[in-house]
């Protein structure tokens, strides 16, 4: 073995995968490896490498080249049955346990992980194909049991209605979001290459039991799945405009929480051509660089089903609402931190979603060009804002906020999406009259109502009222095509929108009450009737 065949080796299979062929984890503790420290059994082991894997210059494109090697190192060797890259590794002196399980299915499915295990470590992959584990799953005997078992168990047989001569029994799906047709002969492959995500979630590079355990996991929610039943799936949700004052940071919201981007997160944006730097400067005047592509994740859950049925005329409801729901939850906790700093409301806003579920090879992604909002303004948070973003979240999340949706999505568009002074004046009173309006007297009663809540004597609330009426009239004048907004009554709009956000600031956290009654007249009746200053009075 010589240093340019050492080269072309790491060339096709990278540091990762080759330092796990030659057992160095087990010999030398190391994840990379120099030629200078290869054992005699290592280089025995690089000798053989060489002789199998293909030669990297004949291929015109890298995805070509990658799955040459995936299919040398997966196929089976000829000595064992075994693939080539656990022979390999066997040869170099690694220790394998046997693979058991008391579930049958669960014990083919860590058999084929066994031999395929260092096919997910090859770079190259992209993240929404899943990695190339083909040659080392539809070859492996394990497989067909597995394909066989399948068939046999009557939780997991009613996905597979369809036979064809072609593609093998097979069944369509619709999920929330997603849909199509899921195929036996790719189940094994779809469930490892979850499961192997799953793990990434905790680690950049999890080691085989790490996934072994994330795929038990998987087959267990996958069979619910099939019963008809709902699970929890782990949602990632990458967000950019602020960042925490210090990485170790974690913000709890019981069922979800909040810290930095790390090394866990880059695999699944990198592909995306999201990222970008966005400069500025915090109030002190200290230098500040925001990444498009996030600074914050915000890890939570979903629920997920299935129907057993293509698609027909339209998306079953149940499903959209299990999608609305995750929405409305990323929703109430962007709004929350523009609660906690009402006054100099801070914006932030999704750049990137990630939902993994066993029905998927990988995991399932959307995105957003945050390159292309105006209105983000790049901020360190204090420690007294996170304080306060982990208080308004846990307090939204805890209300019926669905009855004031529209104002919440008109808030977050008026601070986060509106760039026109028409639009962003017109979105903060429409705020108010989904508080407060009703058919009758609206204007009326929605500034008599923002006045009494937000204001703090009599003297206070007849300026506010005031004030609120000559904006409510501003915004008839702009929705009636009476006028246009002058550049110098911008300020107003702002203000309006200032005004909108504190009215659901003191709602939310100071009147929760409020959100028990049925509508908008409903509150602003209760308020001009007394009812907050008598619970006050209490």
């Amino acid at each position: 073995m010589t240093e340019e065949k050492w080269s072309r080796v790491v060339d096709l299979v990278g540091q990762r995968c080759l330092t796990y062929l030659l057992a160095a984890d087990e010999h030398q503790g190391k994840t990379s490896l120099t030629f200078e420290e290869l054992l005699p059994q290592q280089l025995a082991v690089l000798d053989a490498l060489d002789s199998i894997l293909p030669i990297g210059n004949e291929f015109d494109h890298e995805i070509l080249k990658m799955s040459a090697v995936a299919t040398r190192l997966g196929c089976p060797a000829m000595a064992n049955g075994s693939s080539w890259a656990v022979t390999l590794r066997a040869m170099a002196g690694a220790y394998f346990a046997t693979v058991t399980s008391a579930d049958s299915l669960a014990l083919h499915l860590l058999r084929l992980l066994r031999d395929c295990y260092a096919l997910l470590l090859l770079p190259g992959g992209h993240p929404m194909m899943g990695a190339q584990l083909a040659a080392s799953i539809f070859t492996n005997p394990s497989n067909r049991e597995f394909e066989a078992a399948v068939l046999q168990d009557d939780d997991l047989n009613r996905l597979f209605p369809d036979v064809s001569e072609h593609s093998g029994h097979s069944g369509p799906y619709m999920s929330p979001g997603t849909g199509g047709t899921i195929q036996l002969w790719g189940l094994s492959e779809k469930l490892i290459n979850a499961a192997w995500c799953l793990a990434r979630l905790d680690t950049e590079y999890p080691s085989e039991e790490a996934t072994a355990e994330r795929l038990v996991g998987v087959l267990r929610d996958f069979r619910k799945i099939a019963l008809g039943k709902t699970v929890k799936v782990p949602v990632r949700v990458g967000l950019t405009g602020v960042q925490l004052p210090d990485t170790s940071i974690v913000v709890d919201f019981t069922d979800s929480l909040l810290r930095s981007v790390d090394e866990r997160d880059g695999w699944l944006t990198s592909h995306l051509g999201i990222g970008g730097k966005l400069s500025g400067e915090t109030p002190e005047g200290d230098s500040i660089q925001i990444d498009y592509a996030g600074d914050v994740v915000l890890e939570t859950t979903m629920d997920f089903k299935i129907h057993r049925q293509s698609f027909k005329d339209e998306w079953p409801m149940d499903l959209r609402a299990m999608q609305m729901k995750l929405d409305e939850k990323v929703e109430l906790l962007r709004l929350a931190l523009a609660l906690a700093t009402a006054e100099s409301p801070l914006l932030v806003v999704v750049s990137w979603q990630a939902t993994f579920h066993p029905f998927e090879t990988s995991p399932k992604m959307s995105w957003r060009e945050a390159h292309r909002n105006s209105k983000l303004v790049p901020r360190r948070l204090s420690v007294d804002q996170v304080d306060g973003w982990r208080t308004h979240g846990h307090k939204v999340l805890s209300l019926p906020m669905k009855k004031v949706e529209i104002a919440v999505r008109r808030a977050l568009l008026a601070l986060g999406e509106r760039n026109m002074s028409e639009d962003i004046l017109i979105d903060s009173v429409m705020v108010w009259e989904n508080l407060f309006g009703s058919k009758l007297e609206t204007g009326l009663r929605v500034c008599g109502s923002m006045a009494w809540l937000l204001g703090t004597d009599v003297a206070s609330r007849k300026a506010l009222r005031r004030e609120l009426s000559d904006l409510y009239e501003l915004r008839s004048q702009v929705v009636h095509g009476s006028s246009g907004l002058k550049p110098e009554e911008h300020a107003q709009a702002i203000r309006a929108m200032q005004l909108a956000l504190q009215a659901l600031r003191a709602v939310a956290m100071d009147h929760p009450s409020l959100l028990q009654l049925s509508d908008g007249g409903s509150r602003s009746s209760h308020i001009l009737l007394g009812g907050i200053a008598n619970e006050e009075d209490a």
